[in-house]
């Protein structure tokens, strides 16, 4: 029979009590074959790292908020990338002097808010609305893509910097 478990850590520091619960669905013997396995690996972590327990739970804590800052920041590139490649696209199929605009204006937001230069981005617009050839619009996708990866590669390296 499956049951509900919950497994509460409590750690004092100084005068404040830390409780941390772990809700399982899982019957009793497999929380304890379970449990035993995460002793084991914590057993080989410890010898190997010259951690305690207690470092190496807080290690593992923090970890997961990095990990969760950085779905929070990818999330939000994302956005930014979709939004300018949408832009792109607009101007792409409708060069004129009103989308021109919006394009500039869209990429000047993405380049304050990621802190990106995206000047070959603009570069390259500014051109295929003065003459609308096959290799303009070749540069254009060009350094459409160079924006892309560059959006990406700088949220990644931001991740690494910021561990």
């Amino acid at each position: 029979m499956k049951n509900h478990i919950t497994v509460r850590f409590h750690r004092r520091e100084g005068d404040v009590m830390n409780e941390v619960a772990i809700s399982f669905r899982i019957s009793v013997a497999e929380l304890l074959r379970q449990c035993f396995k995460v002793y084991l690996k914590l057993r080989e972590l410890t010898k190997r790292t010259d951690l305690q327990p207690l470092e190496l739970f807080e290690y593992f804590l923090q970890q997961q908020k990095r990990m969760q800052i950085k779905e929070q920041d990818l999330d939000r590139v994302a956005w930014y990338v979709v939004k300018l490649c949408y832009t792109v696209q607009a101007f792409k199929d409708n060069p004129k002097q009103g989308q021109l605009l919006r394009a500039n204006g869209i990429i000047k937001q993405v380049e304050e808010r990621l802190k990106v230069d995206l000047t070959d981005l603009k570069t390259a617009i500014k051109e295929y609305s003065e003459t609308q050839s096959k290799e303009k619009l070749l540069a254009l996708n060009e350094a459409l893509k160079r924006a892309v990866m560059k959006l990406i590669t700088d949220a990644l390296k931001a991740e690494v910097v910021s561990q």
